[in-house]
Parts: C-alpha cells; sequence; structure tokens
C-alpha cells in the first residue's frame, strides 16, 4: 500500500519521534523513503533588512549596508543549507540503518508550501511528519506546519504525536460515518492491521439528542399560525420513530460492513456503536482504550467543495494525543 513516503523533518525532538515511526512502519511495507528539511534563508535575509534602520549610524552608510546584505546573504545561505544537510543526511543514515531505501531532499523556502509542493509533484503515496517541530509549546497539541500542510494535501498523511506506542502490540482504530472517505479509511486501516500485524477496531457515532434540541428551540420561536403548517408533536413522534432509531440501524450498519470486510481478509474488526457528537465521543472512547493509531477520511458525510477538511477529523487532530492517519482522497 505504502511504497514511497516522504518524512519532513526539522531534528527536534517530536521530528526524531517521526523518524523511529517511519522506520517502524517503513519495515511493514518494505517502504523507499525521502526525508525533507526545509531552511529558509530567504526569510532570514528580509529579517535583516528590516534591521538596518535600527544599526548604529557608523553602518548605515549605502555602501557598507550593500556589502553586509551581500555578505549576511552569502553566509545565511550556506549556513543554513550545511545545517539542513547535516539533518537530512543523519535522518538518513537512521532510516538505511533499519534496512530502508532512503534519500535526502534539502530545500530552501517556506516550510509548508514546500512540503505541500513536494508531496504533489512526486509519486509519493504516504506523508508522516511530526505533530509538531522546534515550535512546540506546552499548551498545543497541533503544529501550525503540520495543520497547514494535512488541511492543504490530498496524499494519506500520518500524524505523529506518540511515536512510542506505535508497536505490532497495539490497535488501529477507524472512525466511520457512511462517507466515501471514512470507507477508504477503512480499507487503509485493514491494509495497515495486515502489514503491522495489529488489532483492527471500528468506532461510529450517532447522535440521537439532536433532533430533540432542534425541536425544543422551535417551540419557543414558533407562532401559532407557524405551528399550524409545521405541527411539531407530529413531526416531534415522527422524528422519534422512525429518523433517531433509524439513524442507529444505519449506524450499526456501518460497523456489519467493517466487520464483513474485515473478515474477507481474515481479521477480526471490533466494533464501537456510540452516542453523541462524533469527535466528542470518540474522544472518549480514545481516552478510555488508547489506541495506537486512529484513522480517519479527511472530509465526512457532508463534505462541500469548500471544505478542506472535514470538521470531526480536524477536531481529533486538534484535541487527541493518538496518532492519526488522515485518509487522502
Amino acid at each position: 500500500m505504502y511504497s514511497n513516503v516522504l518524512v519532513p523533518i526539522d531534528n527536534s525532538v517530536p521530528s526524531r519521534d517521526t523518524i523511529s515511526a517511519a522506520a517502524w512502519l517503513g519495515r511493514g511495507f518494505g517502504a523507499s523513503m525521502t526525508c525533507l528539511h526545509v531552511y529558509a534563508a530567504k526569510l532570514h535575509e528580509r529579517s535583516f533588512v528590516k534591521l538596518e534602520p535600527f544599526l548604529p549610524h557608523e553602518y548605515r552608510d549605502l555602501g557598507q549596508m550593500a556589502a553586509q546584505r551581500e555578505f549576511h546573504g552569502a553566509l545565511i545561505e550556506k549556513g543554513l543549507r550545511s545545517i539542513s544537510e547535516s539533518y537530512v543526511q543523519k535522518a538518513t543514515e537512521t532510516l538505511k540503518s533499519a534496512g530502508l531505501q532512503c534519500v535526502y531532499k534539502s530545500i530552501e523556502g517556506k516550510n509548508f508550501q514546500v512540503i505541500v509542493e513536494e508531496a504533489a509533484n512526486d509519486p509519493y503515496n504516504l506523508i508522516i511528519m511530526g505533530a509538531h517541530g522546534w515550535g512546540k509549546e506546552r499548551n498545543s497539541i497541533l503544529g501550525s506546519v503540520c495543520h497547514r500542510v494535512v488541511r492543504t494535501v490530498n496524499k494519506d498523511t500520518l500524524i505523529i504525536k506518540n511515536a512510542a506506542v506505535l508497536n505490532n502490540e497495539g490497535e488501529i482504530m477507524v472512525a466511520l460515518d457512511g462517507s466515501l472517505d471514512s470507507f477508504t479509511a477503512l480499507n487503509k486501516a485493514l491494509e495497515l492491521a495486515l502489514a503491522l500485524d495489529m488489532k483492527v477496531s471500528a468506532v461510529t457515532v450517532y447522535d440521537p439528542q439532536f433532533h430533540y434540541r432542534v425541536f425544543k428551540s422551535l417551540m419557543e420561536v414558533l407562532s401559532k399560525e407557524a405551528q399550524s403548517i409545521f405541527p411539531l408533536e407530529h413531526q416531534e413522534r415522527l422524528h422519534t420513530a422512525v429518523i433517531d432509531k433509524g439513524l442507529k440501524n444505519v449506524a450499526q450498519g456501518y460497523l456489519e460492513h467493517a466487520k464483513k470486510v474485515g473478515a474477507e481478509r481474515g481479521l477480526q474488526v471490533d466494533t464501537h456503536l456510540l452516542e453523541g457528537k462524533p469527535f466528542s465521543a470518540i474522544l472518549d472512547l480514545l481516552e478510555e482504550r488508547r489506541p495506537s493509531l486512529l484513522v480517519t477520511g479527511k472530509h465526512g458525510s457532508h463534505h462541500s467543495e469548500l471544505s478542506t477538511i472535514g470538521s470531526n477529523t480536524e477536531n481529533l487532530l486538534l484535541l487527541s494525543s493518538v496518532n492519526q492517519l488522515v485518509a487522502g482522497n
């Protein structure tokens, strides 16, 4: 399934954990790896120019500033390129020592933009990156570079939050909502479980309280004339008897499908049918079971063309501490 993997790094602790995760997964698929580091020489040059008005008077001569710009630009470009190459060479050595084929790339530019362009221009079928880099803050679950990449790319993206739990004894959990993306995620989860000899489970969530909240709100605002056109009591009984109970049956059907597809591949799929808001209910289940990996589709059943990522998938990325594979389109 995964033969060509892109691994963006920056030599931070989360980045080193990502290399470990890439080695583990790469061995399972016999994948080739490309380590990528992006350095921002031009950004430093622009920052240096912005500081020029604040230099001591003797350094503000136009001739001296032009010479300083040239010297500083060459020094920064050469120095940052050298550092960047050191990062990717070290990471490449680690992956090669794990028995994997690996090359490296060091590219100047804006970090997330270069990663997105590299992912689009080459035949990678998986991106593995850390949830954070050097900019990790105490209260942050997802770094800005990772967030921008996962929102933009349309390829499978594995976000590493805790590499230590990625092992063959762990559980892969896949979230289903009946959308095409979620069934794509199911197939990816099953392939991962087969390649890595892991357990797999499926979860789906339906919300039986949603319509009750809507009807309660309507009762507070509809006029008598409007209520004669839209009989609330009748509609509420209809929703209770048909829609809410039907939602449960439909959700159960997704799980039965997962069990059937898993059995066809020789895998037993455990299932979890939950009530509530999808991302919130799944967060509680993740806290309880602590799987090694959560697999989600990039979008859900309410996908629109203007959306870059589904709200439940994004909320899980932002709020969960579990490693997450976002299955691309």
